[in-house]
């Protein structure tokens, strides 16, 4: 059983698709499953609004201002998948890890 797809429409109601931290597709070709997790860090500038689209494209997007004084760090981690689909409950670890690889690293 896949996990149901959290569905909103982030062209009419960008604010309940935005800070998620982590994003996930699943995809079919040549009869094979593969699944992308997007993990996004939570130190980027909010807000960071996520957009999926049906044929695959996904992913998370904010402004920022950028100056030589003030540079702009970002983290992210994907990973990819083949086979069943990872519940909700193994992204949310996966994503879990991430922050912790990012705070060992500081």
């Amino acid at each position: 059983q896949d996990p149901k797809p959290y569905q909103v429409n982030d062209s009419t109601d960008p604010e309940k698709h935005a800070d998620l931290g982590w994003l996930a597709m699943t995809y079919e070709i040549d009869d094979s499953r593969y699944s992308v997790e997007y993990l996004e860090a939570p130190n980027h500038p909010n807000l960071s609004r996520y957009s999926e689209r049906p044929y695959g494209r996904f992913g998370a997007f904010f402004v920022a201002v950028l100056s030589p004084e003030k540079p702009l760090e970002m983290q992210y981690r994907v990973i990819v998948s083949e086979g069943k689909a990872p519940t909700q409950a193994n992204v949310q670890k996966h994503y879990e890890t991430f922050l912790a690889d990012i705070a060992g690293k500081k």
